[in-house]
């Protein structure tokens, strides 16, 4: 299942080069994990055209937020133990009706490392 964050900026940025995102390829925020999430919009839609001719994902009126559990280890690590992390993003559009592109986010994630080595989150 994709995580908050990554899908997110994925959805919204036309212009993404076709390889790893930079904070999975780091290791530093997993793109997907085993879990579960639940998502809303804010306010209704925004307007048709606005999203046919800029974006129609997440076309929350005045924002969206997507907040999961998550086994913590991303998909690309063997799980070293029973822990789970809570992951959520929220986004806010301040201004719908005059500058409907701008979105203020706030992300983050809680939770242990899958190892020693990664400290809490």
């Amino acid at each position: 299942m994709p995580t908050p964050w990554i899908e997110f900026e994925e959805k919204i940025n036309s212009y993404r080069v076709v390889a790893s995102h930079f904070l999975d390829e780091t290791k530093i925020f997993p793109s997907a994990d085993f879990g579960a999430n639940a998502s809303m919009l804010f306010g209704g839609l925004i307007d048709e055209s606005y999203q046919k001719r800029v974006s129609a994902a997440y076309p929350g009126r005045y924002g969206s937020m997507v907040i999961g559990v998550y086994n913590g280890r991303g998909y690309h690590a063997l799980g070293k133990n029973n822990n789970k992390t809570l992951q959520w993003r929220i986004t806010m559009r301040p201004l719908p009706d005059h500058v409907p592109g701008m979105q203020l986010s706030y992300t983050g994630a809680y939770g242990k490392g899958n190892t020693n080595l990664y400290p809490q989150w």
